[in-house]
């Protein structure tokens, strides 16, 4: 079971870059995500509305599906100290790290579209534990 963090899971609600990749990730395998993940795409949504990428009709329409996201989500409270320490390994901020500490708390991958991050783990020591969208979706 792959997790996917935020930056696949918008794709899922908003039409973008990659969503028909993120879909198909969807559908294909199963999946899961700390439970942060309801945060950080809704403070994603509001992002778009504020930089004028989506209307609040769409976004509302967006954070109604949310509800059944259809994933499973594991407690963040699980991973926040392995996420910790892999933030402070990468000085890289601690909510991307968390949903690598979750895919290296249940031995599997994550699945990003976020290439600053995807960059910053290829060079570490993690770089087998972080796989690109496009290269696990296609």
């Amino acid at each position: 079971m792959a997790i996917v963090d935020a930056s696949v899971a918008l794709k899922w609600f908003v039409t973008e870059p990659g969503s028909d990749l993120a879909i198909a990730l969807l559908q294909s395998q199963p999946l899961a995500a700390p439970d942060f993940l309801l945060i950080e795409l809704r403070a994603a949504l509001w992002t778009r509305v504020r930089r004028n990428l989506s209307s609040l009709e769409d976004i509302r329409r967006a954070e109604n599906e949310m509800a059944g996201i259809g994933i499973p989500l594991r407690p963040s409270s699980d991973f926040v100290r392995n996420a910790f320490d892999i933030a402070l390994q990468l000085s890289h901020p601690i909510y991307d790290c968390l949903y690598l500490a979750t895919a290296l708390g249940i031995n599997d991958l994550l699945v990003t579209a976020d290439q600053r991050f995807l960059q910053v783990a290829s060079a570490s020591r993690y770089s087998g534990q972080v796989v690109a969208l496009s290269s696990i979706a296609a």
